[in-house]
């Protein structure tokens, strides 16, 4: 009995190693630019363990869709990755960033304003200031009025767990530094 536990642990292993493998040569693939390439390792990883990392390498698969101009199947595995962990960060701000460059304005503004509502919640202000501006931007091609966007923007922050302020990127550290 020991040593098929030890058999299957050892298999388990030797699993694991491959897919971090196929999985670091996929990362070093887009570095390349080698997209193709990319796509077949990060594919293999997925055949192998669907649920590899808790859906990140649907995120991995995403990007290098993406940069080889496969935007369909790109922005599937955005969603994807977003069905694993729907309030991550990176892969949020991954969907609302593709989106804003390959989608129509109204689908990246909803994907921008869902990023700002986690980012607000989660206290990470640098990186809400940054939504703010692509929603006001958003906002612009929309057809709709800075008044309005601000007006939507205040009300989201005053939803969110009491007052949070947002402060223009490259002011924290110095608002930092009063604190301390």
């Amino acid at each position: 009995m020991f040593s098929q536990n030890n058999s299957n642990s050892e298999r388990a292993d030797s699993t694991s190693k491959q897919l971090m493998t196929l999985e670091k040569e996929g990362i070093m693939a887009v570095q390349r630019g080698d997209y193709t390439s990319a796509i077949h390792l990060f594919s293999k990883v997925l055949e192998l363990s669907p649920d590899y990392e808790h859906g990140m390498i649907h995120y991995n698969l995403a990007c290098a869709f993406e940069d080889s101009g496969e935007i369909d199947a790109a922005e599937t595995h955005y969603l994807k990755a977003l069905e694993f962990y729907p309030d991550d960060p990176v892969r949020l701000g991954g969907l609302a960033s593709f989106m804003y460059l390959h989608r129509k304005p109204a689908d990246a503004f909803d994907a921008y304003f869902r990023l700002l509502k986690l980012q607000l919640e989660q206290g990470l202000t640098q990186s809400a200031e940054k939504s703010v501006m692509a929603l006001m931007t958003l906002g612009e091609k929309l057809g709709w009025s800075k008044e309005e966007m601000s007006g939507r923007i205040e009300e989201l922050k005053s939803k969110v767990s009491g007052p949070i302020k947002v402060t223009p990127v490259g002011r924290e550290k110095s608002r930092e530094n009063k604190d301390k």
